[in-house]
């Protein structure tokens, strides 16, 4: 999803929408969450930074009223339509008591398809735990996300409501015979009833009604909407309708878009983010240590000029903890390595008498304590306590 919402078309989409919301064409689906929150006694949680001033209020009001208007009219002239038999109903359903309960019908099983999407995924990172608590709203969750299934219900559910949603714009057609002599409904002109003809206050009866207002109620009462047993049959129906294999290139194109367009998982992004955590952490644990014990690092650090030769070594005091009295010499030997390593030279020449030297060093650190680390200082002047010490290069090809 995070791939899929990374691009400048989502960007315009959502001012879009938002355009539209601000209009206030839609705005009485609040009324629907309003009081849908006031009969289950459940506080709504409001994601505005701080509450509507005076001015708002009435600005949100005025267009939720507008919208009750748009609505009410929308509703009075297909209901209108539905009864004087004027809509695009089969003859089979015209009667007008049919016509009416097919319509609200078909309405709210759009509704409840719409609002599940929006709980499946208001619950998705819900734990286990939590949803056996509930036990309708568990097993709908549990076949939903089991497997693949999240998929399919998807793609059925799609095809199904796009079926529905078809039908219920044939129903709110209005259909007027002229040639029969049938009135204009309210009687009104027929430059406003081509209009009306157009559909338009079927969409926004569709969108409100059998769409916007269950899923308000789906993403404020995600668990309570999941508790509804008819969900458990209608998840059903969708696998059935994805199993018929109508729509299984769907697929195939999100294949193919996944290929051309280098979608990635969210998995994807999330690990590196937690590996990248992880790294952080470890780093600043090692920093930690390496402060609070560097005199000791400093009592184990292992490489200053021999007396006897002018040969030198690079070792990270960071990383090149000696125990002479537990560590065996393969123990020492790797120690060396991984130290050489994090002082980042990348290559150097050794020679059996620069180990040797070295191993002497170790030894005589265990021995004399803070006498080598003060000649250390005298002699080379080099160290860093932090991040290693650099002596002289190595004039040794042995």
């Amino acid at each position: 999803m995070l791939d899929f919402i990374n691009g400048y078309i989502m960007i315009g989409t959502t001012y879009i929408s938002l355009a539209i919301e601000f209009s206030g064409l839609l705005h009485c689906v609040y009324l629907v969450q309003y009081g849908f929150a006031y009969l289950t006694k459940t506080k709504i949680d409001s994601n505005e930074p701080r509450p509507r001033s005076v001015p708002q209020t009435v600005f949100f009001w005025m267009r939720v009223l507008f919208s009750l208007v748009v609505l009410g009219f929308a509703l009075a002239v297909t209901i209108t339509a539905l009864l004087n038999g004027q809509s695009g109903m089969w003859e089979f359903a015209s009667h007008p008591a049919v016509a009416l309960v097919i319509f609200f019908l078909l309405l709210s099983l759009v509704g409840l398809m719409e609002g599940m999407q929006i709980a499946a995924f208001a619950l998705l990172n819900m734990s286990d735990d939590e949803l056996s608590n509930y036990k309708i709203a568990h097993t709908n969750c549990k076949l939903m996300y089991e497997g693949t299934n999240l998929q399919s219900f998807l793609v059925g559910r799609q095809i199904f409501v796009a079926a529905l949603m078809f039908i219920v714009a044939r129903i709110a057609t209005i259909n007027i015979d002229t040639e029969l002599g049938e009135s204009n409904i309210f009687g009104v002109g027929d430059g406003f009833q081509e209009f009306l003809d157009t559909g338009l206050l079927g969409a926004i009866i569709l969108t409100i009604i059998g769409s916007l207002a269950w899923r308000v109620i789906a993403s404020s009462f995600p668990l309570l909407f999941m508790s509804n047993p008819l969900v458990y049959v209608i998840i059903r129906a969708c696998f059935i309708i994805e199993s018929t294999g109508v729509c299984s290139v769907a697929w195939l194109i999100a294949l193919v878009c996944k290929k051309i367009f280098r979608l990635k998982s969210d998995d994807e992004y999330l690990n590196n983010d937690d590996d990248n955590e992880d790294e952080k952490d470890t780093d600043d644990d090692d920093v930690a240590v390496a402060e609070e014990d560097v005199e000791n690092l400093r009592s184990a650090f292992a490489s200053r000029k021999s007396l006897t030769s002018n040969r030198s070594m690079i070792f990270s005091s960071k990383d090149l903890r000696i125990n002479n009295a537990d560590d065996d010499m393969k123990t020492k030997m790797s120690k060396m390595r991984n130290s050489f390593v994090t002082s980042q030279r990348m290559s150097a020449v050794f020679s059996t008498r620069d180990i040797g030297t070295l191993m002497e060093e170790i030894d005589d650190n265990g021995k004399d304590g803070d006498n080598g680390i003060e000649n250390d200082d005298d002699n080379d002047g080099k160290e860093d306590i932090n991040g290693g010490m650099v002596g002289g290069t190595s004039n040794s090809g042995e």
